[in-house]
C-alpha cells in the first residue's frame, strides 16, 4: 500500500506521545499488511478490527468506519 503524509499529519503526529506514536505505527503497518494480503487473496477479506467492507456496486471501493469514542479513535 502506498501513502503520502501531509504537513498536517506530521504536525498531529508529532503531537502524540511516544506510547501513542508507536500504536499509530503498529496499527498502520498491520493495516498494510492487511491490504497486501487482500491484493494476492481477494476472498480473504480484512481482518474485522478495522472494520473495512466493499461499498455496494463500487468495484475496487471501500469504506471504513472510525470511532472517535472508545480504545480505536
Amino acid at each position: 500500500m502506498q501513502f503520502q503524509k501531509t504537513p498536517a499529519f506530521d504536525a498531529d503526529f508529532r503531537r502524540l506521545s511516544p506510547a501513542e506514536q508507536q500504536l499509530f505505527k503498529d496499527a498502520a503497518r498491520a493495516f498494510s499488511d492487511a491490504c497486501d494480503r487482500y491484493d494476492v487473496e481477494p476472498g480473504l477479506g480484512f481482518p474485522r478490527k478495522f472494520r473495512v467492507k466493499r461499498v455496494q456496486n463500487a468495484h475496487g471501493v471501500f469504506e471504513m468506519t472510525w470511532s472517535f469514542s472508545g480504545p480505536d479513535g
